[in-house]
């Protein structure tokens, strides 16, 4: 046997080996053969009649090369997947071996998927409901119905004279556009108008009620607070026609313009002088406004007197109208004539 070592150089041939190979470590620049540690015994001989290759290492452990067979792929299953391996797997990690993989089931979020099994199941996770972070307010592009911080604005487009419309319903019937604030503040170039219209349509708390039909025969000398029996309108309920129906009665606290007239006739009045008219308010003698007027000399014998004025009234104080003629006796009608004889309130601001 010619011992191939390092330093060897082989001519075009074949090497034929008689017994064994040993292939071992050897330091650089030694020519000998005298074999380190790690050497690598590599001989072929006949083993219970049939030729094989075996190798022995350091610690004189013989290994039969030919016994070594392939070993099997296999596979470690999810709690709700099972890994199918085709081909021939049985040799795969000896040799190239074709496979085929497929999975069936829910795999896992801790192994890289979603644990849904079916689309329905997707979108149950995918629902707008069970997402998380619904709660934070890191999109400040968007409204935020329930409050931001700070406030928000709302802006309704981009481009010059776009609208911003708040619709209360899509049903043909609409609803209320109901505010919670303190005050409603536009800036001083805006103005409040119906489209297409420059007037403003709202609803306001005021009444106007007048007498229906004369009240006569009352004493001259002392005031007489006159009953309306008759509503003209009433938009909030100032006016109760039948327990109280000379009164008109303040619905919310602020500024009300209150307006009088009554048609007195003094025909059955000896010697009038003066007729009066006032404005009381909760049935005291405090006089709100009052007027007066000369009775006429000749006929027709009747004349109207009006008295207008503002008033601050809290919610609930309730105004009236009086009449009263100065005269030596006798008595004075108020006449229903034309509709003269009425009481007006209107609600004009805090």
């Amino acid at each position: 046997m010619k011992p191939v070592g390092l330093e060897t150089t082989l001519l075009t041939g074949r090497i034929s080996v008689d017994g064994y190979v040993k292939l071992f470590e050897q330091d650089a620049g030694v020519t000998s053969l005298s074999p380190r540690d790690n050497t690598l015994h590599l001989y072929a001989k006949d083993k219970a009649g049939v030729s094989g290759l075996f190798f022995r290492d350091d610690a004189n452990v013989e290994f039969d090369l030919g016994a070594v067979s392939g070993a099997a792929l296999t596979s470690v299953n999810d709690t709700n997947v099972t890994l199918t391996l085709g081909g021939t797997p049985a040799t795969a990690l000896l040799k190239a071996a074709s496979l085929t993989l497929g999975w069936t089931g829910e795999l896992a979020v801790t192994r890289g998927g979603t644990g849904q099994a079916t689309v329905a199941d997707y979108n149950a996770l995918l629902d707008h409901g069970v997402l998380l972070g619904l709660a934070d307010d890191d999109h400040t592009n968007y409204a935020l119905l329930a409050g931001r911080s700070g406030g928000q604005a709302l802006i309704g487009g981009t481009a010059s004279g776009d609208d911003l419309t708040l619709q209360s319903t899509s049903n043909a019937t609409r609803g209320d556009l109901i505010t919670d604030v303190a005050d409603i503040t536009m800036v001083a170039a805006s103005r409040a108008r119906m489209a297409s219209q420059n007037r403003f349509r709202y609803l306001n708390s005021m009444v106007r009620v007048r007498l229906g039909a004369n009240d006569t025969g009352h004493a001259v000398g002392a005031f007489y607070t006159i009953p309306f029996d008759t509503e003209d309108y009433d938009t909030d309920g100032l006016h109760e026609g039948v327990t109280n129906p000379s009164r008109l009665t303040a619905a919310l606290t602020g500024k009300y313009l209150i307006t009088g007239t009554a048609l007195i006739d003094t025909t059955n009045s000896t010697t009038p002088t003066r007729i009066v008219i006032r404005c009381i308010i909760d049935g005291s003698t405090t006089v709100l406004y009052s007027n007066a007027t000369l009775p006429p000399v000749t006929s027709p014998t009747s004349t109207s007197v009006t008295v207008a004025f503002q008033v601050s009234l809290a919610a609930t104080q309730y105004v009236e109208l009086q009449a009263a003629v100065n005269a030596a006796s006798g008595t004075f009608d108020i006449l229903a004539t034309s509709q003269i004889t009425s009481l007006q309130m209107q609600y004009i601001g805090e």
